[in-house]
């Protein structure tokens, strides 16, 4: 009996750690949700290069802290990003697969509304699965929203700056 509540403990232990900190980096991660609240995105795409598949795209974030001391911004996206401005500055950011950080330069809370900007480009994946993620043909371009071998399945990430996951609900 003891050592199952040893057991216990160290796993709502190990629970607690991987989850309590909203900034984490984990792709689609939903406790980011909890911390940083995705207000409204907008999308300025060029997808004239149909040929060659490249897209390249602007998203401008509004997004508001729901704690204190957020000084990151961590964002899901499979293409490489060019640049990061925030509320006009440009920012530092680093990118490690499929998770765009960008450092905000100070902590932010509950009071403050952000505004990012992430400039980007690239040729937009497809699942490996042969289902899902983002399609350029001769004539027209789509996006499925999901894969079925991706984890998490969700898979706007191929193609947009986001929080991928099924608990974000941000307008676009």
């Amino acid at each position: 009996m003891h050592r199952s509540i040893q057991l216990l403990i160290a796993i709502t232990a190990i629970l607690a750690a991987s989850t309590s900190h909203a900034q984490n980096s984990v792709v689609g991660s939903a406790t980011r949700s909890d911390s940083i609240d995705l207000l409204h995105t907008t999308l300025h795409l060029d997808l004239s290069n149909t040929g060659s598949g490249i897209i390249a795209g602007q998203a401008d974030i509004r997004f508001h802290p729901l704690v204190n001391g957020i000084s990151q911004l961590p964002l899901d996206l499979l293409l490489p990003a060019d640049s990061v401005v925030i509320n006009g500055d440009l920012r530092t950011f680093t990118q490690q697969n499929e998770v765009l950080l960008v450092d905000l330069g100070a902590a932010f809370g509950p009071a403050d509304t952000l505004q990012a900007s992430v400039f980007y480009h690239g040729n937009p994946p497809t699942d490996p699965s042969g289902f899902g993620g983002f399609y350029t043909l001769p004539n027209y371009q789509y996006d499925l929203g999901v894969a079925f071998d991706a984890v998490p399945h969700s898979y706007g990430r191929s193609w947009l700056p986001c929080f991928d996951n099924f608990v974000e609900r941000c307008p676009f």
